[in-house]
């Protein structure tokens, strides 16, 4: 043993070679989720839902002002929030549907186009989120 203690680092690369590696670029991001749902079982329902846009800009909707949910095969689902308009478009959306029927969905993202080309054919994929604001009438 010597007295300097460098032996036990030896094996770990130097920062500097870590560096000049080529870093190699991953594909988009694979690891993107369509929604969040709450985890905790003693949460029983979640007070507002978060609206995630594919340009970063997000909305925040409660819950209680949730007034009906529309499911049509053609046209995605449908969220009426009091004077707000939600239409969420995909696919494999059925679990995001009953999420948001039992008021679990803490979050939805949508999917930019190159994410949405990298997600599993069989994975929940929000394609498009329109919000209309102020909206009577419905």
């Amino acid at each position: 043993m010597s007295g300097t203690g460098d032996e036990k680092w030896a094996s770990i690369p130097r920062l500097e070679s870590l560096l000049d590696e080529k870093v190699v670029e991953q594909p988009a991001n694979t690891d993107y989720r369509a929604f969040g749902i709450a985890g905790d079982e003693f949460m029983r329902h979640v007070a507002m839902l978060e609206v995630r846009l594919r340009t970063g800009n997000g909305h925040l909707f409660a819950y209680h002002l949730l007034g009906r949910v529309d499911r049509n095969l053609s046209h995605g689902i449908e969220l009426i929030f009091g004077d707000a308009v939600v239409t969420l478009t995909g696919r494999n959306l059925s679990t995001l549907y009953t999420a948001l029927r039992d008021q679990k969905v803490s979050w939805v993202q949508e999917a930019d186009e190159r994410i949405a080309r990298l997600v599993p054919s069989g994975a929940p994929l929000v394609e498009s989120v329109v919000v209309e604001l102020n909206v009577r009438g419905r």
